[in-house]
């Protein structure tokens, strides 16, 4: 099975941690727990844009979000692993383009639902 996150990352969290013994699956929890983490923070930004009718997230939109998480606790479950994301996020864009992505396909979802429930009215009268 190939490995959800590059060699550098698993040396990023051993000196995170004071060069401790890191065991085979923490890397590959920790990403998991990052990328559910980036999943609820692009599903809040979406709700943001929603709020203002605004077709594309945009960096304020993300802002809010991640107030609205501060607010649900999410940040204070995992305070070592957002630390981590918000030094990664700083250098690069990367981050950005999966929450777009990801909203995209939120919303791609939600308006082909929407759709079908218009067909379907259509075909019950």
């Amino acid at each position: 099975m190939a490995k959800l996150y590059n060699v550098s990352y698993k040396r990023r969290l051993k000196a995170r941690f004071d060069r401790k013994n890191i065991s085979a699956n923490a890397p590959t929890t920790i990403y998991l727990i990052y990328v559910l983490f980036v999943q609820r923070l692009a599903q809040e930004a979406e709700q943001e844009a929603a709020k203002t009718n605004s077709r594309m997230i945009r960096a304020y939109h993300i802002t809010q979000a991640k107030e609205v998480e501060e607010t649900m606790g999410f940040y204070k479950t995992f305070p070592n692993i957002v630390e981590h994301v918000r030094e990664c996020s700083k250098n690069s864009t990367y981050h950005f383009l999966v929450i777009n992505q990801t909203a995209a396909k939120t919303h791609n979802t939600q308006a082909n639902r929407k759709e079908q429930e218009k067909k379907e009215e259509q075909n019950f009268w």
